[in-house]
């Protein structure tokens, strides 16, 4: 609690930013308890916690088990939703195996009205991902992966009449990778951390829960402006991941003002720079941007009548008609007021006091 966050290269173990997540929930319970009573154990699954977690604790992870031929075996969990319009994500974080004898099946079900059924199978040798047929109506995707777990979400959207949804997991649907599921296959698969985050198409990270559904609070990462600020005339460096929010996700803010501000968020599948002065908006313009969660540079530059954004080495987009607003805070991932938030790892932003030449924003953008 009131620390940062940091997130590592698995491989590397090299820092990759501080993590600024807006506040979510997980509504599965005992997440890392699957002998919990929350859990619907089908057709006998024999669940161990022999396996390290995601977080490097020791028996955190559980192997699950599939022993029965005729049977497919797993375990869920059901959780009450509105039966509305809205799209839910899932995660699934599956342990890496080289060598599967059977591979594992990954499922969110939304029922009670006309089912929205998703189902894919996953092979935890390379992280690739199948649908089963006329059971794959959503979209799976693979996030992220760790040394030795990938990590997938899927996200269901309601069609007005579900008011119940199915986080599931199979350890062995299938003894050769495809989306064809039998009942023949047996073995284990190890999994960690389930996770449902409702009212979202993206996952944020894990989040451990008990007896109760838990929320993690929004980060909070500003830093006032002192008098060392050259607010006439500066440049700075954003270098961290693309939003996960395309729509407004903050990167960078001076602000707190709305009617004063300069700020640089995610529009779209665009980078936008946007000075507003006396409430009034100039847009310097917008920059293709790479997927949610890449890697990415952002250059700009402030200067009366002569202001310029570049992403990722891209020649430097310039206005030459903006007022410079007064600011008094910096805020990273989100609005000064707590919104908006991008669901970023920051790297590292630098400042300079001083008007960066083209040349130089293009330099320093570069990747």
């Amino acid at each position: 609690v009131d620390q940062p966050r940091k997130v590592y290269n698995p491989s590397s173990l090299a820092l990759e930013g501080l993590l600024i997540e807006e506040q979510r929930t997980n509504v599965l319970l005992h997440n890392r308890d699957l002998s919990q009573s929350a859990w619907v154990k089908n057709d006998g699954p024999v669940i161990t916690y022999d396996q390290t977690g995601l977080d490097g604790q020791a028996s955190a992870a559980a192997t699950v088990a599939d022993n029965s031929t005729g049977l497919i075996a797993g375990v869920e969990q059901s959780v009450t939703i509105v039966a509305d319009s809205a799209t839910h994500v899932g995660m699934f974080i599956v342990g890496k195996n080289a060598s599967p004898s059977a591979y594992p099946g990954i499922s969110m079900q939304l029922s009670g009205g006309t089912k929205v059924e998703q189902q894919y199978t996953v092979n935890p040798a390379n992280g690739a991902i199948v649908g089963r047929p006329s059971f794959n109506t959503g979209t799976a995707t693979l996030i992220d992966e760790t040394p030795d777990f990938w990590l997938f979400q899927i996200t269901a959207t309601n069609n007005n009449t579900n008011s119940v949804l199915k986080w599931r997991f199979f350890p062995a649907v299938n003894e050769a990778f495809s989306g064809t599921w039998d009942t023949v296959a047996t073995g284990s698969n190890v999994i960690d951390y389930p996770q449902v985050e409702l009212n979202t198409s993206f996952a944020t990270s894990p989040i451990e829960t008990g007896a109760s559904q838990v929320t993690r609070s929004a980060d909070d990462a500003r830093v006032p402006i002192g008098g060392e600020f050259n607010a006439g005339e500066f440049s700075f460096v954003y270098e961290g991941t693309m939003p996960l929010s395309s729509n407004s996700g903050r990167i960078y803010e001076y602000g707190p003002s709305t009617s004063n501000r300069i700020l640089i968020y995610r529009n779209g599948s665009n980078v936008t720079l946007l000075v507003v002065s006396g409430g009034s908006n100039v847009v310097v313009s917008s920059v293709a941007g790479p997927a949610g969660g890449d890697p990415i540079k952002v250059a700009v530059r402030i200067q009366e009548n002569n202001v310029a954004l570049s992403v990722n080495g891209g020649a430097p987009i310039i206005d030459t008609l903006v007022t410079i607003p007064e600011t008094t805070v910096r805020t990273v991932g989100h609005t000064a007021s707590g919104f908006s938030y991008g669901n970023i790892a920051a790297k590292n932003i630098t400042e300079y006091a001083r008007a960066l030449s083209d040349a130089e924003l293009q330099e320093l953008s570069t990747l």
